[in-house]
């Protein structure tokens, strides 16, 4: 979500986006990266270490890696889903700490100006690629959201990922929503276990309905996650199919950026069910 939900403009070409439907991209893919051994498999003990990350228009790359190094919750992460960003902003990312990395731009957006879409980083590798285009534009941009998917090999174990990132609340109508995630959930199920459905849903309601297919609402207990005109909305979410919070420590929160995003970094560690 950026900082205001609907924006009424005078000039109607001025705020509709440029949509890339295409199901093959553009596609920005680099697995060169690679740190972590294909091979090395988990013990059970070591929790998967989840950041998810809605960078308001993909603009404070340098604020939003220093978070990201210097915050303890969220260094190092097994895989890091990122929001509203470019190619060049994840590439630049995934640079500065050493990631891999998927991007399909849903579009051009007419506030950004620039590519704006989901991607995922990882250290480990990304595998299978896949765009995945959801119905329904939203009012006044007109863009349609699509879902960078692939599967992390996490420690030797194939884990299916989406990224995602819905149109503002005003933007779509409940319906539309539902059909967005319907769409999503129907892709998730050719999926082996385990699943991570991950991001910026710019809604609470969604959460039922994930449940109602199966996931565990991962975040349900993290409350807002976003702050726009001064109020807080529980809007970023994870779900999992197949994943459970690891135990321990604290399993879930979410960092404030201030500076960096009107979304906080919301995080998680998770384990992989028996």
């Amino acid at each position: 979500m950026t900082a205001a939900w609907v924006a009424i403009a005078p000039g109607h070409a001025a705020c509709t986006a440029t949509n890339f439907l295409d199901p093959e991209g553009p596609r920005y893919y680099d697995t060169s990266r690679s740190t972590k051994p294909d091979e090395q498999p988990s013990d059970g003990g070591n929790a998967l270490r989840l950041v998810t990350f809605n960078i308001e228009h993909g603009r404070e790359i340098d604020g939003a890696v220093r978070l990201i190094r210097t915050n303890e919750t969220l260094r190092d992460p097994d895989i890091l889903l990122l929001q509203e960003m470019s190619s060049e902003g994840v590439a630049r990312m995934a640079g500065e700490l050493g990631l891999n990395y998927l991007c399909f731009p849903s579009g051009i957006h007419p506030q950004a100006r620039q590519e704006w879409g989901t991607a995922i980083l990882s250290p480990w590798r990304i595998e299978e690629p896949a765009k995945l285009v959801l119905p329904h534009g939203a009012a006044i941009t007109g863009m349609r959201r699509a879902v960078t998917v692939a599967t992390v090999r996490w420690r030797g174990r194939p884990i299916r990922v989406y990224s995602v990132h819905l149109p503002s609340p005003m933007a779509i109508s409940t319906s539309e929503r539902q059909a967005q995630v319907r769409t999503i959930l129907e892709a998730a199920r050719a999926a082996a276990d385990p699943v991570i459905v991950a991001g910026d849903f710019n809604s609470s309601a969604v959460g039922p309905w994930f449940q109602q297919d199966r996931f565990a609402w991962i975040t349900q207990a993290v409350g807002g996650t976003s702050r726009p005109l001064g109020l807080r909305f529980q809007l970023d979410h994870v779900f999992a199919r197949g994943l459970g919070l690891a135990g321990g420590v604290p399993a879930i929160g979410c960092v404030e950026a201030p500076g960096v995003s009107d979304h906080c970094a919301v995080w998680a560690r998770l384990s992989v069910l028996p």
